[in-house]
């Protein structure tokens, strides 16, 4: 009667620990860091930032042009925000990062002719 017992249980906890395993094994969810291109583009907007506070602070620059620079800064974000919801994708399109990189680029000029020194990503500041 015991060994019946002891088979059936052990029976028992097998198929329910076989179940269970099941259950829990689903497809892994996409990592939401998976995406260079969106990184890419906000690594460029935060080190622009950066640069502009330090000059600000640096008294490199008025305050009224940080402001501009940064109203500049935060077009471009939008300009990100309103690609990356219109593809509807998990990252953005290497046309939408070529035109955010130029966008970038014209405004890292106007930062430098501002007087806003440019700051290495690879810096430890």
């Amino acid at each position: 009667m015991k060994k019946k017992l002891l088979v059936a249980l052990l029976l028992f906890t097998q198929s329910t620990i076989s179940f269970s395993q099941t259950a829990i094994s689903s497809p892994t969810p996409k990592h939401r860091y998976n995406r260079p291109n969106l990184i890419h583009i906000n690594l460029r907007l935060h080190q622009q930032f950066m640069e502009l506070q330090a000059a600000l602070k640096a008294g490199k620059i008025t305050v009224e042009q940080s402001n501009t620079l940064i109203a500049n800064i935060k077009q471009i974000n939008q300009q990100k925000k309103d690609s990356y919801k219109k593809e509807n994708k998990d990252d953005l399109t290497s046309d939408s990062v070529t035109q955010l990189d130029q966008s970038l680029d014209e405004s890292e000029q106007n930062l430098t002719a501002s007087g806003v020194p440019y700051i290495s990503p690879t810096s430890n500041n």
